[in-house]
């Protein structure tokens, strides 16, 4: 009796398993299917320290996949919350570096009324900045907003890309 539970049990977790990683593997291949139709892509992140730590495969894998003129990265603050954004943003162009982007292609806002604190950001000025720094640059595609869910400025990101849909 207890075999056929622990088979059942393990059938289960490998079918979970499965499925998982099949699921995955379609939004990957959906991913790159898009990546390689051509063009400028930005990541947009709200700051810069724990988004960089949850973004790196992603940003590893642009850089794998597309040319390093065409990858992007916009900080929308330099994480200034505990009084270490100058640290963070020498960490985040660190990394940057690392993967071999091109220098010029690594932004950090430095905006009073963007910054990494708790406080909510004016949605049409958010649109504004994501929608010129956007057309400056000839982004054609930002990262998936279903994606940004690390923090609440994060979320701020994410109600403003259908902003910055309706402007554009």
């Amino acid at each position: 009796m207890h075999c056929i539970v622990f088979a059942n049990i393990f059938l289960m977790i490998a079918l979970a398993y499965y499925v998982r990683h099949h699921h995955l593997d379609i939004k990957k291949d959906n991913f790159l299917n898009v990546v390689q139709e051509g063009g400028n892509i930005s990541l947009i992140i709200a700051h810069p320290d724990d988004e960089v730590m949850f973004f790196f495969p992603t940003l590893k894998l642009l850089f794998d996949k597309k040319k390093k003129k065409e990858l992007f990265l916009f900080s929308l603050s330099n994480g200034n919350y505990y009084g270490k954004g100058k640290i963070r943003e020498k960490e985040l162009f660190n990394v940057w570096s690392y993967l071999g982007g091109e220098k010029n292609n690594c932004e950090i806002l430095d905006d009073d009324q963007i910054q990494d604190s708790w406080n909510f950001w004016d949605e049409q000025h958010l649109a504004n900045v994501l929608t010129d720094y956007c057309s400056k640059r000839n982004i054609k595609l930002i990262n998936d907003p279903i994606q940004i869910a690390v923090c609440p400025l994060s979320y701020a990101i994410l109600s403003n890309f259908a902003v910055l849909y309706q402007i554009t």
